[in-house]
């Protein structure tokens, strides 16, 4: 995906659009393009969206995306906004791009959210930890034990695989 500051009105209103038609074309134009600047507003989709179809293309547009500029959108969204957040996730462990210096965003919204949300941060943690100095994995294992304590079973053991994962 290519970064350019200037951004089309006309393909901002068609993200933004009610109209299903018009959101599919937006989100065509910008898998051609591969402008990342539009990502807010794809992001802004999953806060209004209610048909199914256009939920799937999102999550298939998302997965598409695998340039590092795109990174601190995803970060962002994560960090602000739980909409969508199980697809935002989905695409950030398969999209390959490097999230080691953003795990902390990651262990945030394993701890915050639902199990299912937590699996995809998981993956996330998972894939980049190994890459982690010795201080901020310590910090991260510290996060997450003192937090499992408060967490449901499954997701319980989910956070202690992550922290023999950070164990140094």
């Amino acid at each position: 995906m290519v970064m350019d500051k200037k951004l089309n009105k006309d393909l901002i209103d068609d993200l933004s659009s009610k109209d299903n038609s018009l959101i599919n074309k937006a989100l065509k134009k910008l898998r051609k393009s591969g402008n990342v600047a539009y990502l807010p507003y794809v992001f802004a989709i999953f806060d209004t969206a209610k048909d199914q179809s256009i939920l799937n293309e999102l999550e298939y547009f998302l997965s598409d995306v695998k340039n590092e500029h795109a990174k601190p959108y995803f970060v962002e969204r994560i960090t602000n906004n739980d909409t969508g957040l199980k697809q935002i996730l989905t695409a950030c462990w398969s999209s390959g791009i490097n999230y080691t210096s953003n795990l902390d965003t990651f262990v945030n919204a394993f701890i915050r959210c639902d199990i299912i949300i937590a699996l995809e941060a998981y993956s996330v943690i998972e894939e980049w930890a190994e890459f982690l100095d010795n201080d901020t994995a310590k910090s991260f294992y510290q996060q997450l034990n003192k937090a499992s304590a408060n967490m449901e079973s499954t997701k319980q053991s989910m956070a202690i695989a992550l922290c023999d994962t950070l164990k140094r």
